[in-house]
C-alpha cells in the first residue's frame, strides 16, 4: 500500500497511516499534537491561529491590533514545527 493520495484526501491518509502503524489517529489528533508542538516551540497565537486556520474574529483587544499574519510568518513557524517532529522521529 502506497501513501499517495491528493492533499485533499487527509482523513484516508491518516486512516491509512495508522493502518500501517498499528497507531490509531484522526485528523483532529494530528491538529492538537500540531498545535502542541508549536506551542512548545513559542510560536505566537496569532501565527498559530492562522497556521490552523482558526478565527481570528474574537473579543480579545490585543489580538486585534496585530492583524493578519503574513506568508513569511507561517512558513518560519511551519519550517520550526517540522525540524521539531522530524528531529523527535528517531525516539518514538
Amino acid at each position: 500500500m502506497t501513501l499517495r493520495a491528493a492533499v485533499t484526501e487527509t482523513k484516508r491518509i491518516v486512516a491509512q497511516v495508522s493502518e500501517l502503524s498499528g497507531v490509531v489517529a484522526s485528523c483532529h489528533d494530528l491538529r492538537r499534537s500540531f498545535a502542541g508542538y508549536a506551542d512548545e516551540l513559542g510560536i505566537s497565537l496569532p501565527v498559530l491561529k492562522a497556521l490552523l486556520n482558526h478565527s481570528t474574529k474574537i473579543s480579545d483587544v490585543t489580538l486585534g491590533y496585530i492583524g493578519s499574519v503574513n506568508e513569511a510568518r507561517k512558513r518560519e513557524a511551519l519550517e520550526q514545527i517540522e525540524a521539531f517532529v522530524l528531529g523527535h522521529a528517531g525516539e518514538l
